[in-house]
């Protein structure tokens, strides 16, 4: 801004704002807003566009754009990446390709589902949950390829990705190649050529019988 009769802005009005390096007040070109000090603050204007400027770091505890107290806002950690951060701490980034979070993502209603992404599933460990109040029950995850319906804090069916479904009362040392359905004990496998129902049954002892369910003609 120019000089007001023959002084700068800083001698007679230092707590003026101003946009630095014009001329021309407000137009296209981004521009800092400065005091009349001219120390530089971290809000660019111009016509168009209203930036918070900012290096590249982490700011958690103070983000770029702060709200309330100061320590919950939004910053950018790295290059095209938003990150929401609450009581100091990054929770939720957004970028280009993805949104990761470090915390649930849970209906507003105190009652609906929940998904704890902060929770890595396991067996009889639920990450998605139908009740969020019923932290126990819901869908894990066994192993890779492998899903695990878990009811009170055990699991109860376990599918896998060839098909074959565990009913598992107890963790089943190993099923059988051919079972599509098994739990522990009993076995069913499907013979496709014959239009049978195999069934095969473990006796306490170890011994193993067979059976077949012939498909009435």
């Amino acid at each position: 801004m120019a000089a007001l009769t023959s002084q700068k802005i800083k001698e007679s009005y230092k707590d003026l704002l101003q946009v630095s390096n014009s001329n021309s007040g407000i137009d296209a070109t981004l521009r800092t807003v400065s005091d009349g000090e001219d120390t530089a603050s971290k809000l660019q204007l111009s016509s168009a566009q209203v930036c918070v400027a900012d290096t590249v770091g982490n700011h958690a505890a103070a983000p770029s754009l702060a709200l309330g107290d100061g320590d919950t806002g939004f910053y950018e950690d790295q290059d095209d990446r938003i990150v929401i951060a609450t009581l100091g701490a990054a929770r939720v980034y957004v970028d280009t390709l993805q949104i990761q979070s470090t915390i649930r993502l849970k209906s507003a209603t105190g009652s609906g589902p929940s998904i704890e992404l902060q929770t890595a599933a396991a067996a009889a460990t639920p990450n998605i949950l139908p009740l969020e109040t019923d932290t126990d029950t819901g869908v894990g995850c066994a192993a890779a390829d492998q899903l695990s319906l878990i009811a009170g804090g055990v699991e109860g069916v376990r599918l896998h990705e060839d098909t074959s479904l565990w009913v598992v009362q107890r963790a089943p040392a190993s099923a059988p190649a051919d079972a599509v359905l098994f739990n522990g004990t009993v076995s069913f496998s499907l013979d496709e050529s014959g239009h049978n129902l195999l069934v095969k049954a473990k006796y306490s002892g170890g011994t193993v019988k067979t059976g077949t369910v012939c498909a009435l003609t």
